[in-house]
Parts: C-alpha cells; sequence; structure tokens
C-alpha cells in the first residue's frame, strides 16, 4: 500500500485514511520563440538566457479514501486539509525515491454512505528532489586537479565552502576564492561535471539533484 508522506509525516498512518489513486503529471517545458519577418517559421529562443530548457510546474492528484460514520470521517478530513492545504510542502509517495515540493491549490469531496474521497491538486515544482543533498569534501593541494561530480536530470547551481584561499576552474573560467561559502552561477548539467581545484585547507561541493 502507497502511503502520503508530508512534511516527513505519513498521514496515511496518523489519520487513518488511504491513498485510493494518484496521477503525476509531467511539466510542460517553456518554449521561447520569436517570429522574424523574412524568415520561414519561427526562432526556438527557449535556451538562449540559461543555456538549457526550463520547465512550468507539474500537478500531483491524489484521491484519498476516509472511512467511518460521518463525524469520524469529517475530523479525518479537516485533519488532512489543515496538514496541507495552501501551504508550501515537501510531498513524498511512499513508493518513489524523493520527493516533490509544492502547494495544494485544490481540493474537492464525495461521499457515498460511509465511505467519503479527498480529492487534493497540488501544483509542484517540475522535479522530484532527492532527499539528501549530494556533498563531496575535498583536500585541496597547491597541485591542482580534476574533480568529477555527477548530476541528474535537473541543472542545478552547487554551494561552495572554502576554509581557506582555493581557486576553481569551471569551464574555462577561473574563480579565486576566500575563506567562505559561495554560489558562483556556473550550473551542473545532467552527467559528468568537472572542477579544477586548487589552493589550501578544504573545498565542500553542494548540491540537491532533481529527476522528472
Amino acid at each position: 500500500m502507497i502511503s502520503i508522506i508530508v512534511d516527513g509525516i505519513n498521514i496515511c498512518a496518523k489519520y487513518k485514511v488511504t491513498l485510493e489513486s494518484f496521477e503525476i503529471g509531467m511539466p510542460e517545458p517553456k518554449l521561447v520563440t520569436v517570429e522574424i519577418p523574412g524568415r520561414d517559421g519561427e526562432l526556438d529562443m527557449s535556451e538562449a538566457l540559461s543555456g538549457y530548457i526550463n520547465y512550468g510546474n507539474r500537478q500531483v492528484n491524489l484521491s484519498i479514501g476516509i472511512t467511518g460514520d460521518d463525524k469520524v470521517s469529517e475530523s479525518k478530513k479537516q485533519q488532512v486539509l489543515v496538514a496541507v492545504l495552501g501551504k508550501r510542502i515537501k510531498l513524498q509517495l511512499s513508493h518513489l525515491d524523493g520527493y516533490f515540493l509544492g502547494r495544494c491549490i485544490f481540493s474537492s469531496i464525495s461521499r457515498e454512505m460511509a465511505h467519503h474521497t479527498l480529492n487534493l491538486t497540488f501544483s509542484c515544482d517540475p522535479y522530484r528532489y532527492f532527499i539528501s543533498e549530494t556533498v563531496q569534501t575535498i583536500t585541496l593541494t597547491s597541485t591542482a586537479k580534476d574533480i568529477i561530480f555527477s548530476n541528474a536530470t535537473m541543472p542545478v547551481s552547487p554551494v561552495l565552502e572554502t576554509s581557506a584561499d582555493a581557486t576553481v576552474k569551471f569551464k574555462e573560467k577561473t574563480y579565486n576564492l576566500k575563506k567562505g561559502t559561495h554560489r558562483l552561477g556556473f550550473v551542473f548539467m545532467p552527467g559528468n561535471n568537472v572542477l579544477n581545484v586548487s589552493g589550501i585547507g578544504t573545498l565542500k561541493v553542494r548540491y540537491r539533484k532533481g529527476v522528472m
């Protein structure tokens, strides 16, 4: 049986409700096209700004079964709605790794004898995020070395934490860093990404992966 987990709490177990059906939509790509007089078709500018395609939100629809007499069912319904309605939450389904991040934007309820069905719609970020961040710590030396970072589907800008002076090179651009936390703006794309690093102390690189 698949459970619904909201911000780390299994609401199926807590409120004694059942996930009867669900639908996870796919996000639509954000396409930017420009018509140019005298040119056939349209100019596709979808990747011009970031270098990769962006996506709109995805919808996740849940149908939750509630059993018991009207008083019990009404109480369960209210408890579930208080937990999700209008809030930006981490939504997990127990059969999937990771979580969706989104907001409950619609609810309805149907009644049939001693069975109620609560229908919820969530507007979520396009990617399903990994539970844990990827964290890699490198001991730096004066000799530069290449470090490979594997990424999933979602392009992501990593956070770099340096304990002392460090030099980081990514795709022909070099960054000279002091001690501290840095978000340099470059993006890890799906697959392997290489940082060339040198310096003293340590360099910690962390980022959260996401998949469709």
